[in-house]
């Protein structure tokens, strides 16, 4: 009766795993420390919680029995009905209406969690896409400004170019001018 794989939901491989820790019983189960279990491949905290309810539920049931009922195999339909699912474990004798409304309850708790999940994922997307949105303003006023910059610059060297331009043409009149003057004073 306190073979492990009695207990719902450990089959051959999961036996293997936790003989390979040295619990070969659902008493040494018991009596083995959460980090110990956890430490195990595919046991949670709630399998580990589950475990222990049902593996206690029943030694106690072997416990209670006769030693004509302890040695034969006991049926585990009860103790499996204590699991209502994987994060559910009610004590015994709740009733089939407690277990359901425990359920019920956990699934609105879980569908609550899995909007409020939703929601937050959906602000995380609008905060990224706005944060990207101020990035490629930010990039586009810097490149704009840029540009400006370079055709300032551009048009003060074009108007320094400009300006050597016209000292030169008006430096070559002068020269002219004088030149002009110097050959008029000579024909004269």
């Amino acid at each position: 009766m306190t073979k492990l794989s009695d207990l719902p939901g450990v089959g051959p491989a999961m036996v293997g795993h936790l003989q390979n820790k040295g619990i070969n019983t659902i008493q040494q189960l018991l009596d083995s420390d959460d980090a110990t279990l956890l430490a195990i491949r595919g046991i949670s905290p709630t399998r580990v919680a589950s475990f222990r309810n049902v593996g206690q539920m029943m030694l106690n049931m072997s416990q209670d029995a006769t030693p004509d009922e302890a040695s034969s195999e006991v049926d585990t339909t009860e103790a499996q009905a204590v699991v209502v699912d994987a994060d559910i474990t009610l004590p015994a004798g709740t009733s089939k209406a407690g277990a359901a409304k425990k359920k019920e309850k956990s699934s609105a708790a879980k569908k609550k969690a899995k909007a409020a999940s939703k929601k937050k994922a959906k602000a995380d997307e609008k905060k990224k896409a706005d944060a990207e949105v101020k990035k490629a303003k930010a990039a586009a006023k810097k490149k704009a400004e840029a540009a400006k910059k370079k055709a300032k610059e551009s048009a003060k060297k074009k108007a320094t170019a400009a300006k050597k331009k016209e000292k030169a043409a008006a430096k070559k009149a002068e020269k002219k001018k004088t030149a002009g003057k110097k050959a008029s004073k000579k024909k004269s």
